[in-house]
């Protein structure tokens, strides 16, 4: 099992919330964010460890709160949500140029 580290979530978590609100709207926005966090613990605990200073497991982390949030949300979109928000999500804080 990886271990538990709360700066992935905290930190998407915070950068999410406003592109959430603007898709989903608040109600489904908090929804979301407090049921991913038990989601997001129970997929670490299932996950095989590959040591903390592994490269990949930032990746890992960063994964599991973008997918714990979509789970939390009952799944209630298509695929094609997840592209959206984290492009937008992305282009905000200057890691995609716009187009």
């Amino acid at each position: 099992m990886m271990k538990y580290t709360g700066k992935y979530y905290m930190i998407f978590s915070l950068l999410l919330r406003k592109h959430l609100n603007n898709q989903f709207g608040k109600e489904i926005t908090s929804k979301a964010l407090k049921g991913a966090k038990p989601i997001y613990k129970d997929m670490l605990l299932k996950c095989e460890d590959i040591g903390y200073d592994n490269p990949m497991a930032g990746n890992i982390y960063m994964c599991f709160v973008f997918l714990a949030i979509w789970k939390a949300t009952d799944n209630c979109n298509d695929p094609e949500w997840f592209r959206d928000l984290f492009g937008t999500m992305c282009k905000s804080v200057g890691l995609l140029d716009e187009k």
